[in-house]
């Protein structure tokens, strides 16, 4: 009977694996994608301000008339009548947008050019242009009379993988010592949770003040919650959940701490087929609504906006008109 072999010095050698066995060993994981650009600070509460009715109001008469002059440019005609904010007059708004695009995957175009001109000669401009996927730029300015340049500010972003930083200047006046910087710096935590902070430095007379602002955001599949919180002693929180492609609502509550008092405001939006209808009610007993309503098709929409404060009994009523060509 013959004996086998003894096995070499350094133990038996292992059968070199076959393709069944390489098919069945697991596959290397991919590397983890770039969290989402998380946004400026500025537009932390933008989804909650975006439904409530304060910003969509307006009292008095209001026709507007947008007219496109050709495939880039249109043109605003707006005349207002009555109102409490806005003196009456005629303004003139041409909007310039430019063919590049910076991601083929997005609608948008740059440059984009926005203005608006009374009879009065006040003119207040807006240029925002985006030189790739990382940075933009935005200026905006506004004079009143011929040669009187009453606001400047000029901001560039920079958004990187998961965070964005961006920096404003404005209403810089060397000569006099005046001005305004502001330096924002936003990062995603996690893929829902975004934490960021706000430095302003501002100088009137040869007198600087420097204040800093904290803020964060979680955001859900259907619900965001936002909060800030400002050196001055104020808090704002705001939480706006999509309750439907055709509902929404949203919640706001300011706290000025210093003096001890609050205010909360809950709001909501509802789109139907040929209209839009958006409300709000605050603790401050005031209601408001503004009705966005199509009366011959999508060329010609009439606007309605009603306030009545329960508190004083003010009231204010607005009615409009939009005729797109």
């Amino acid at each position: 009977m013959e004996v086998p072999p003894p096995p070499p010095p350094g133990g038996p050698t292992a059968a070199p694996p076959t393709d069944m066995q390489q098919q069945q060993q697991p596959p290397t994981p991919p590397p983890e994608p770039p969290l989402p650009d998380p946004g400026p600070y500025m537009d932390m509460h933008r989804e909650t301000m975006g439904v409530l009715a304060g910003m969509q109001f307006f009292d008095g008469a209001r026709f507007v008339c947008n007219r496109g002059v050709s495939q880039n440019m249109q043109v605003t005609h707006t005349i207002t009548l009555g109102s409490s904010v806005i003196p009456t007059g005629y303004r003139f708004g041409p909007t310039y947008v430019g063919t590049q695009k910076i991601d083929p995957n997005s609608p948008q175009q740059f440059p984009v050019m926005i203005s608006e001109i009374d009879g009065e000669g006040n003119l207040s401009a807006q240029i925002i242009h985006s030189f790739n996927k990382k940075i933009s730029t935005a200026f905006s300015g506004r004079t009143q009379g011929k040669n009187k340049w009453m606001v400047s500010e000029l901001t560039g972003h920079y958004a990187g993988d998961g965070f964005q930083f961006s920096c404003t200047a404005g209403s810089l006046k060397p000569a006099s010592q005046e001005g305004v910087g502001v330096m924002s710096y936003m990062q995603k935590i996690t893929p829902k949770l975004t934490l960021g902070s706000e430095w302003v430095y501002q100088s009137m007379g040869g007198h600087a003040q420097t204040v800093m602002n904290l803020a964060g955001r979680y955001r859900a599949k259907d619900w965001t919650f936002c909060t800030s919180l400002g050196a001055q002693g104020t808090l704002q929180c705001t939480y706006h959940h999509k309750w439907s492609d055709q509902m929404q609502y949203a919640t706001q509550l300011q706290v000025d701490i210093l003096k001890g008092e609050a205010t909360g405001t809950l709001g909501y939006h509802k789109a139907f087929r040929s209209s839009q209808v958006r409300g709000q009610f605050s603790t401050k007993g005031e209601a408001m609504v503004v009705v966005d309503q199509e009366v011959l098709g999508p060329n010609i929409v009439m606007q309605i906006a009603g306030m009545l404060n329960h508190g004083t009994g003010d009231a204010k009523f607005g009615l409009g008109f939009t005729f797109n060509n």
